[in-house]
């Protein structure tokens, strides 16, 4: 089992749909990629690569003007199990923090 202290969480944008797409797909979920377009341009989307492999999401969209939800948590089969999807959990709950949203 590899470390994860070597992988940082960023911002994806929607030139990561399709990437984000195959994590769902992997996943066996229903989402296409029109919908990771809408979660990629209305919300906050992190992830986290292995060299330039997308290998897990999260992603916090607003609901109203002061609540949000966290959706699309996604880690590859190869590396669950590791705290990666926690990091990006507290990535969701911190940047709702500080746009003053609950979730």
């Amino acid at each position: 089992m590899a470390a994860i202290d070597h992988l940082a969480i960023g911002t994806l944008g929607a030139d990561d749909a399709r990437e984000g797409l195959l994590l769902s797909a992997e996943a066996h979920w229903n989402q296409n990629e029109a919908d990771w377009r809408f979660f990629l341009m209305r919300g906050t989307v992190f992830g986290v690569r292995d060299r330039n492999h997308l290998i897990a999401t999260a992603a916090l969209l607003p609901y109203t003007s002061d609540n949000a939800w966290i959706s699309m948590v996604l880690v590859t089969q190869n590396w669950r199990r590791r705290g990666i999807a926690t990091k990006l959990l507290d990535a969701c709950l911190e940047a709702a923090a500080k746009q003053g949203l609950t979730v």
